[in-house]
């Protein structure tokens, strides 16, 4: 078959009775090139014993044995259909979202082209990942069904959308010369969303920005579109909405309404013409008064309260200005029930702890002042300025170096010279030594860089020409590395103890975990308030659970923290930990300002156990703290290898 008539027939697969038109605008082709491509299809499909039915007025279908339609869906899948477990999982998720009856598994496995007991497994883990959104799924003789309000559906709809918008987002020039941005989403959604819906949208977007001359930010755009999207697909086979009057709403939403008709042939309910027209009104307001949430909160006030609350950070300019920036748009949003989602929160919250936590202790303040409540969404996106800010602070400890010369004290000074320049950022030259001081008293350092070779010290030594050739610079360049890589891996193993370490068969609660961590904390001289520190972590997660696949990582203020130390407690049958995850290990990160600088290498440990679920599952399984403290070593030294 053609790759037109394998576009066609996937299509037809996955739906029953449609017509030229439906075909033509998810295929992108002209209703007389489809009635073409049909033609050799119902010659191709006959030695499966299918049929292409087409009946005038009333539509087009297949029809045929159940095994003959199976063969032909194998055939579609070697041609790019849906062959992963996350695109099955992802095309149910959306069928029952979409769908108010009820839907059998076997016609489920029909529409996949898979086994009944493939079907069972994909729909095991959508169940699941339902259930932890607060959806259920009722069976019965008739098949399984959601039972959501129409918020949760397209909550989570637009949620799946928001994971595929980003990356499949492009930018295309139309006929008349004009760029407009365009989606295509993969295939298990385009089932649902015909490519025809989503170019109207977008079409409809660039027409009303280019007659109107407003503009949306890419937060914006995305958030109206995938709604839109969303709004248009529940519309589909509903009754024509009342006419309203037209003066309910504000000019530009009655443009921007008048352009999506135009192109999707469509009218949406009263409802969600509201919908659009808050979100314009919010969106054009903001731009012409930037931040009114309160008399007093200009600009110019929002960055005096910004000083104050974190002036313990020590604030740059670039972080201030960019803080004040961001939240003289999102106080007016949030102010007016708008919520922009974040498709990176999961990454966020992972690999930017601090920075996340900073955010939350910063949205408590804004909370308080502005009276506005900030979703994980929110939190990750100031997150990302915390994040720059600490980017641009010195993080790493320069390693203290002597360079040893025995050619002149003016042939040293140029090695040293040349080597703070190369080096400046990594290297600290305490001092510049000639033989018959090393002789005499030897040397300490955590590096030696020398004219000579120098055997029997007990810091690594790096011979160098004195004019410092490439070759030598890239010696240098590997022993820093060497020596960084074996203090990151130091600084994790060092708080880690094995009398930090804790294995319990016994299944509890991270109100029950928490406090008992706290406890060991205070034993070992860690902290001297138990207490606080377990009433600083609780509300910690029960603002924002810590949870990450089998892991949890609480922690508290390094206020609180007397030295620093890492607590990992270990559950083989698991720990109910806040937001409704269950964990089977914890690392409780006791950390105070003198580990600051190793704060990013040990996360960076922290998130590649969590990345590896088989050495997690096998850290779960340990006898005793021991065993575990040398799983996590000789773990830790292989991936260095």
């Amino acid at each position: 078959m053609k790759a037109r008539e394998i576009e066609i027939l996937r299509y037809l697969l996955h739906h029953r009775w449609t017509h030229y038109a439906d075909i033509a605008a998810a295929t992108h082709l002209s209703e007389r090139t489809v009635a073409n491509y049909l033609d050799l299809l119902a010659a191709d499909v006959t030695p499966y014993g299918v049929t292409v039915e087409r009946k005038p007025s009333v539509g087009i279908r297949l029809t045929g044995s159940r095994s003959g339609k199976q063969k032909l869906g194998l055939l579609v899948q070697a041609k790019g259909g849906l062959t992963s477990q996350d695109e099955r999982e992802h095309y149910l998720e959306v069928k029952l979202l979409l769908t108010d009856r009820p839907v059998t598994l076997q016609q489920l496995a029909d529409d996949l082209f898979v086994s009944r007991s493939t079907v069972e497994g994909d729909f095991k883990a959508v169940k699941q990942r339902l259930q932890q959104q607060g959806v259920t799924i009722r069976s019965s003789h008739t098949g399984v069904a959601v039972t959501a309000t129409e918020e949760q559906r397209r909550h989570l709809i637009a949620q799946l959308l928001r994971q595929y918008w980003g990356d499949n987002l492009y930018v295309k020039q139309t006929k008349d010369g004009q760029l407009m941005q365009n989606v295509q989403l993969p295939r298990q959604l385009q089932t649902f969303f015909l490519p025809a819906l989503v170019d109207g949208v977008m079409a409809a977007f660039a027409e009303f920005t280019e007659q109107t001359h407003v503009t949306f930010n890419d937060y914006e755009f995305q958030s109206l579109a995938i709604h839109l999207v969303i709004a248009y697909k529940r519309a589909e086979g509903t009754p024509v909405p009342p006419a309203r009057d037209p003066a309910e709403l504000r000019p530009e939403t009655r443009v921007l309404l008048a352009l999506l008709a135009k192109h999707l042939h469509l009218q949406l309910p009263p409802s969600e013409q509201d919908y659009i027209n808050l979100h314009l009104t919010n969106m054009l307001d903001q731009n012409q008064h930037p931040l009114t949430v309160s008399a007093d909160a200009d600009t110019a006030v929002l960055s005096e309260q910004l000083t104050a609350w974190l002036r313990d950070l020590q604030p740059d300019s670039e972080l201030l200005q960019g803080l004040t920036l961001h939240l003289a748009s999102a106080l007016y949003r949030l102010q007016a029930g708008l919520s922009i989602t974040n498709p990176y929160v999961a990454e966020i919250k992972r690999n930017l702890p601090v920075a996340f936590d900073t955010a939350l202790a910063l949205t408590k303040q804004l909370r308080t002042a502005y009276r506005v409540t900030f979703n994980d969404d929110e939190v990750c996106y100031l997150a990302l300025h915390f994040a720059s800010f600490f980017e641009r602070q010195p993080r790493r400890r320069r390693i203290e170096t002597v360079v040893v010369c025995s050619s002149g004290i003016g042939t040293s000074r140029l090695l040293a010279q040349r080597l703070e320049e190369r080096f400046a950022d990594s290297l600290h030259i305490t001092r510049t030594i000639g033989l018959a001081e090393l002789l005499k008293n030897g040397v300490h350092a955590q590096l030696v860089i020398s004219t000579i070779p120098i055997e029997g010290v007990a810091a690594p030594v790096v011979t160098v020409n004195p004019l410092l050739s490439p070759a030598d610079a890239q010696h240098v360049t590997a022993a820093i590395q060497q020596l960084t890589q074996t203090a990151r891996t130091d600084s994790f193993l060092q708080l880690l103890p094995s009398d930090m370490v804790v294995v319990t068969n016994e299944a509890t609660a991270y109100t029950d975990v928490i406090p008992a961590i706290a406890t060991r904390l205070g034993e070992h001289g860690v902290t001297a308030s138990p207490k606080v520190v377990t009433q600083a972590a609780v509300a910690r997660e029960n603002l924002a659970s810590t949870a990450l696949k089998d892991v949890a990582i609480p922690h508290v203020s390094p206020e609180l923290i007397q030295r620093s130390a890492i607590c990992l407690w270990i559950a083989p049958h698991g720990i109910a930990w806040a937001g409704g995850a269950t964990v089977h290990l914890v690392f409780f990160m006791a950390v105070n300002q003198a580990a600051e600088q190793d704060l990013r290498h040990i996360y960076a440990v922290i998130n590649q156990i969590i990345d590896d679920e088989t050495f997690c599952r096998t850290l779960s399984q340990v006898p005793d703290a021991v065993a575990a403290r040398q799983k996590l070593t000789d773990y830790i030294e292989r991936s260095h290898e």
